[in-house]
């Protein structure tokens, strides 16, 4: 073989193992998080996947589901997705690997915030309308969840 043909062969190569790589290790963030909804994992823990969005497979589900979502222009990680019910809106936002928020607008007076950490413990955002009662606040923040919870099923459902 000629001295010519030995760089573009070797680049080649590294070419097709760094693809191959990359496609291995999508497919192992998506079954990680496929198996967390199986195994009733964590809600945040579960939702890694789905705002990092990889190959933009979830916007297509999401855009199937009929499912507002904004992502960012860098990286088409989402950065918030909007539910509309007749009740509300939902909006779900990640911050972090570790923290959720999760918004429930009920109109402009009425609306709560709160934040959902990795071992699914539940925290009042300051960002909650002073006019709600605590019993409210626990029927919010307990239909914000189921609601979450009815998103990642369709999500699951539709893979």
């Amino acid at each position: 073989m000629k001295k010519k043909y030995i760089v573009p062969i070797a680049l080649l190569g590294i070419v097709i193992i760094l693809l191959g790589t990359y496609f291995v290790y999508n497919k192992n963030q998506e079954q990680l998080f496929f198996e967390s909804h199986k195994n009733n994992g964590s809600l945040v823990e579960q939702s890694q996947f789905i705002y990092k969005n990889k190959g933009r497979r979830i916007s297509k589900i999401l855009d199937s589901l009929e499912i507002d979502y904004k992502t960012s222009n860098w990286d088409n990680f989402i950065e918030v997705m909007y539910i509309r019910t007749d009740g509300g809106t939902f909006t779900f936002a990640p911050q972090n690997d570790e923290t959720l928020l999760m918004k429930y607008e009920i109109n402009k007076e009425r609306y709560i915030s709160i934040w959902l950490d990795k071992n699914d413990e539940i925290r009042l955002s300051t960002n909650t309308s002073s006019n709600l009662s605590e019993k409210e606040i626990e029927t919010y923040q307990q239909l914000m969840l189921n609601e979450y919870r009815k998103l990642l099923n369709s999500i699951y459902q539709n893979q």
